[in-house]
């Protein structure tokens, strides 16, 4: 083990994120509030310059744990950054053809991404590209 992390999930910080409810649960109070902190003072950036992340992953770890720790302790400035995140996850749901959402986004340019496989009347169709999906908002 190196002791450094790696960028697999747009240094996003997902594993923090997906056990913010956890230390709730367990009221380990102090561990959350440092969390939190790194929540609100870093990840927005993060989001706004963040690169390509995986939706599928992202969503349920990262916004799953940020909607599950406010569903336990309402936190308007938690949301916020839940909201900031979801819209920038947005673009692998509005550019899917189906609904159904293709594999990949990048956060900063908001545009999908990667092989994405999207089955459509049993075809499935393979996505290379990138396409800006939304204009960005702040």
């Amino acid at each position: 083990m190196s002791n450094r992390s790696s960028n697999r999930w747009g240094s996003l910080g997902i594993t923090l994120l997906d056990s913010l409810d956890t230390m709730l649960l367990f009221g380990l109070d102090e561990q959350y509030e440092r969390a939190r902190h790194w929540v609100l003072e870093k990840l927005p950036e993060k989001i706004r310059l963040g690169g390509s992340v995986p939706f599928f992953e992202v969503t349920i770890r990262g916004l799953g744990g940020l909607l599950g720790a406010h569903a336990l302790r309402p936190d308007g400035e938690m949301l916020a950054v839940a909201a900031q995140l979801g819209r920038a996850l947005l673009p692998a749901l509005s550019s899917s053809p189906t609904g159904i959402p293709l594999c990949g986004v990048h956060l900063q340019l908001r545009a999908v991404h990667g092989v994405a496989c999207v089955c459509m009347f049993g075809q499935r169709e393979e996505r290379s590209d990138m396409r800006r999906a939304l204009p960005e908002t702040a």
